[in-house]
């Protein structure tokens, strides 16, 4: 299946903001040699999927998802990757335009977290709601790209 998206650097909203969408907590684990491991908490029902991304541009990947038994989710977590560490979000989904946009927050210490957008094709036309104050689209910038932001952390810039 093919990914297409992208990135937004933004102000993180408040709270009361927030509130207001549908969300799921996140923990994202980075395997050897690749792919990754996710546990998605939609209130008291936990999913559990493994992924392998390839790149075919900086915007479209090749995305290969199962759902995986909780088993399986642990003993895949038997090799995880040491240099990056479990990413921990939530995200919340917030509809506009006929898409939904998903917002990661990565912590409420945070004054920024990052907005993605899937779409049909690379140049599929979309407007990012009025109320969500974008800083810069980082779609090419690999520092915001989960697998980076599990081995550097962060950036708060």
């Amino acid at each position: 299946m093919l990914e297409i998206e992208r990135k937004f650097l933004i102000l993180r909203p408040s709270d009361d903001f927030l509130a207001r969408f549908e969300h799921s907590t996140i923990t994202q684990t980075y395997l050897l040699p690749n792919g990754r491991v996710r546990a998605r908490n939609y209130g008291d029902k936990t999913v559990y999927t493994h992924t392998v991304k390839t790149a075919v541009t900086e915007v479209t990947r090749i995305e290969e998802e199962r759902k995986v038994t909780e088993s399986e989710y642990l003993s895949l977590l038997t090799k995880a990757d040491p240099a990056r560490r479990p990413i921990k979000k939530i995200r919340y989904l917030i509809p506009f335009n006929g898409f939904v946009f998903e917002l990661d927050d990565f912590s409420r210490k945070y004054t920024h977290a990052l907005l993605e957008i899937e779409l049909e094709s690379e140049d599929t036309p979309f407007t990012v709601p009025d109320y969500i104050t974008v800083i810069k689209e980082v779609t090419n910038d690999k520092r915001y790209r989960n697998s980076s932001i599990a081995k550097d952390g962060f950036l708060d810039k």
